[in-house]
């Protein structure tokens, strides 16, 4: 059986809460890890990719088996990949305010992570001069333009694509499930990831790279949430971006917000800034 369920993001979108909230039924099925990035064209520096699907999926009998790989979303050749695989698959995807996405990813990358180092500001206007090999390091803006992303795997896959605005769900696990025909009320939990490491950089780097992925596989899905919640990530981010410095950022995604208002039929006035 082929993977039929595919949640392709946007990173910092709930992805990570949705996964591990559907694989509490009995329905689906997801691997240890949950980003196998297996159909990425492109991965940057230290990041997981799988070189065979059957190593963690193998002989899963599961009526729905996902794939919750954000990058997905955003990498120029991973929709085609998907759809030659499996033009029959679900395509998830669940898109919020993309400033607010963007800070999210600025703080996981800075405090969670330890890979940036420049102030927010700075690493907006830095951004496409971090170009390495044909990768954005850290790409802030670049994650949260979501129209040529979406239209991509529209364009694909049709009715088969099923879009979510995180503000507008009550209950984002349970109204993915419905889309594709569960109709079970799935709790959504959904994790603290703004924390930070209590680590040292330079260990927490370590912990984070190649060397160390060979555990994800083994490791029980409970206990990684308990290393990652309990003992590495302790200490809460505090937000030091401040509310003026949100609608200077507002500028870059207006554009954006009004092809995909159109692509998508859906009103997306929510995230638009209040008038006054």
């Amino acid at each position: 059986m082929k993977v039929n369920i595919f949640i392709v993001g946007a990173p910092k979108c709930a992805t990570t809460s949705v996964a591990n909230n559907l694989d509490q039924n009995e329905d689906f099925f997801l691997p240890s890890v949950k980003e196998t990035n297996f159909f990425c064209t492109k991965v940057f520096d230290n990041a997981f990719q799988a070189k065979n699907l059957d190593d963690f999926y193998g002989k899963s009998v599961n009526k729905f088996l996902c794939d919750a790989s954000p990058s997905y979303l955003h990498d120029s050749g991973s929709a085609q990949k998907i759809f030659q695989y499996n033009p029959n698959a679900e395509i998830i995807i669940i898109l919020r305010n993309p400033v607010k996405r963007m800070v999210s990813h600025y703080l996981m990358e800075r405090y969670k992570l330890n890979r940036e180092t420049l102030e927010i500001q700075d690493a907006i206007k830095e951004e496409n001069r971090r170009n390495y090999f044909g990768f954005i390091v850290n790409p802030y803006i670049f994650c949260s333009m979501y129209y040529e992303a979406v239209k991509t795997y529209l364009d694909l896959f049709g009715n088969s694509v099923h879009i979510f605005i995180l503000e507008k769900e009550i209950n984002i696990s349970s109204a993915v499930a419905k889309s594709i025909g569960v109709n079970s009320i799935i709790e959504d939990k959904r994790l603290n990831m703004s924390r930070k490491s209590i680590l040292p950089k330079a260990i927490h780097r370590f912990l984070l790279s190649k060397n160390f992925y060979f555990l994800r596989t083994i490791l029980p899905k409970d206990l990684k949430v308990f290393i990652a919640e309990k003992i590495l990530y302790t200490k809460n981010i505090k937000n030091s971006i401040v509310i003026d410095e949100l609608k200077y950022f507002e500028r870059y995604f207006k554009d954006d917000i009004e092809k995909l208002e159109k692509l998508i039929n859906q009103d997306l006035s929510i995230w638009r800034p209040k008038e006054k």
